[in-house]
């Protein structure tokens, strides 16, 4: 038995899997990110083709849901809904680079016996099978959501492990899309381990150095993608763009991540509290 197998021992409607006949489909369709006050918002609109389970969702037995992951911050949301219209808003400063989205429906209350006509025939000869509450009855194809120019500067700062670069030390690259955060792979590993654990251990010293980075290079790549977050990241600040803005560098990054030292100190002063 494989591990799906063991996560999803019922018939489940999901793309290139048997278990419905092909009439059967659940899609999600979403709309361009919009960044309103401090939240990132996008609509959604699940588009379910099956009786069975449209009927279960209908009398409360299932639910729509939509589960938002941000690989860069590991932070993860679930957005649920009678209804297969969701709106998905999350803190701006949750997310950085792309955000992925997956749409599901998930059983609200225990089912018994569960077979539907819509199943597989060979699935529908062996008979009904009871359904936990919280199990996946539906999954669909994941959209990944690039955040584009409406996320801050934060969201176009990618760390990537690098074996060229010496240990404990890093490099820092514009391209089209992303500043680029070369560290060492053992180093990254690290950064990893620690974001999991705390999202202010996110906004370390290097991170200010790429957005010092950024200001100064900015017009060098006034097209890319982090040039233009960088940019509306500045206006929502209130930071005029002159020529004033490079000498100011150091300290417009520290205004930008929201005072990464004064983060680091009272993350740390939590954690002695704490233990």
């Amino acid at each position: 038995m494989t591990h799906e197998h063991m996560l999803m021992p019922h018939p489940v409607l999901r793309p290139r899997i048997s278990d419905y006949v092909a009439s059967a489909r659940f899609a999600m369709n979403s709309s361009p990110a919009q960044r309103i006050r401090g939240d990132m918002v996008i609509n959604t609109t699940l588009d379910l083709s099956c009786n069975t389970l449209e009927q279960l969702v209908d009398d409360g037995a299932a639910k729509f849901y939509v589960m938002a992951r941000c690989a860069n911050t590991y932070r993860r949301h679930a957005f649920s809904s009678k209804e297969p219209a969701l709106e998905i808003r999350i803190p701006v400063d949750d997310l950085s680079g792309r955000l992925v989205l997956t749409p599901y429906v998930i059983a609200s209350e225990p089912i018994t016996e569960f077979v539907s006509d819509e199943h597989d025939s060979e699935i529908r000869s062996v008979g009904g099978v009871d359904v936990p509450c919280g199990s996946i009855l539906a999954v669909g194809e994941s959209h990944e959501v690039d955040l584009g120019t409406v996320g801050s500067i934060k969201s176009c700062i990618s760390l990537v492990p690098n074996p060229k670069v010496h240990k404990g030390t890093y490099a820092i690259e514009a391209e089209d899309e992303f500043i680029m955060i070369a560290v060492d792979p053992e180093m990254h590993e690290d950064i990893t381990r620690m974001r999991m654990h705390a999202n202010a251990v996110f906004y370390p010293s290097i991170y200010q150095a790429a957005v010092e980075y950024a200001i100064r290079e900015m017009e060098e790549h006034p097209d890319s993608k982090w040039a233009q977050a960088l940019k509306n990241t500045l206006n929502r600040h209130d930071i005029t763009i002159d020529d004033s803005l490079i000498k100011d560098a150091h300290l417009h990054a520290q205004i930008l991540l929201e005072k990464p030292l004064a983060r680091m100190v009272e993350w740390s002063k939590r954690r002695e509290t704490d233990d």
